[in-house]
């Protein structure tokens, strides 16, 4: 069993890759590592921050194990939400909207990993825009160990009022 640590702005906290659900995207995502950037708050969707994949950085996976919408299907059997790491991939024309801290990069397409450290929010989804799902992928691929450090947890919500902070994700 794998284990990478996300290196929070010195607050630590290691997941464990789910390869039995995802062992492409694990693969890939371990050959990767280590990877850095400065992580951004997903201030629409409670406790969860984002690590922006470009340059270097970028990563293409295809779909593969179980999506973000087929596990909220299946809550009682599946543990999702808090602790749960996922990659996200988006095409260009996929979102709409600019974010501030956005590169111009991400503004055309996004490729994040997705850490959800606390209870998410309801969606905040545009109902009359629902994106095209060959456009996009979801890969749950890692879940934090818990208890999730508390330092780690602050360091999170900081990103919420305090703007973005370094991040870095490498093998244990």
């Amino acid at each position: 069993m794998r284990r990478i640590e996300f290196d929070l702005d010195s607050a630590k906290a290691t997941a464990v890759l789910l390869e039995d659900l995802a062992p492409k995207a694990c693969e890939t995502i371990w050959n990767k590592l280590p990877l850095s950037g400065m992580a951004i708050h997903a201030k629409w969707a409670a406790r969860e921050f984002m690590l922006h994949l470009g340059g270097k950085n970028r990563i293409i996976l295809e779909p593969e194990g179980p999506t973000k919408e087929s596990v909220a299907d299946t809550l009682d059997s599946v543990p999702f939400g808090v602790g749960s790491v996922y990659y996200f991939y988006r095409q260009a024309g996929v979102l709409r909207g600019v974010q501030r801290d956005y590169s111009p990069e991400f503004q055309r397409e996004l490729c994040e990993f997705a850490i959800f450290y606390g209870h998410s929010a309801p969606s905040m989804q545009d109902p009359g825009r629902q994106p095209d799902p060959t456009k996009s992928v979801d890969i749950w691929f890692a879940t934090l160990e818990e208890p999730i450090p508390k330092n780690f947890i602050a360091k999170a919500d900081a990103l919420n009022y305090e703007g973005l902070k370094p991040l870095v994700v490498r093998r244990m």
